[in-house]
């Protein structure tokens, strides 16, 4: 991978507001906000941010990161 300048690099997202989770009743999102430090569901431009970063050349010494994008769900 180095002499070719692959990286590899994980976004683990949290809950995240798509049509596949409009179905959920509101109080089903309430109580998945409840569980995030942020106090809300993620939207897809959450997840981009951090996936457009890794794809781009400015991650270029970044490797082998496991990145949580989930609101702080998984914060110790």
């Amino acid at each position: 991978m180095r002499p070719i300048g692959i990286t590899a690099n994980v976004v683990a997202p949290g809950a995240v507001e798509t049509d596949a989770s409009a179905h959920l009743p509101e109080e089903a999102k309430r109580s998945i906000s409840s569980f995030t430090p942020l106090s809300r569901i993620g939207q897809p431009i959450d997840i981009a941010g951090v996936t457009a970063f890794l794809a781009s050349d400015d991650s270029r010494f970044v490797t082998g990161t496991y990145t949580p994008a989930n609101g702080g769900f998984t914060m110790e």
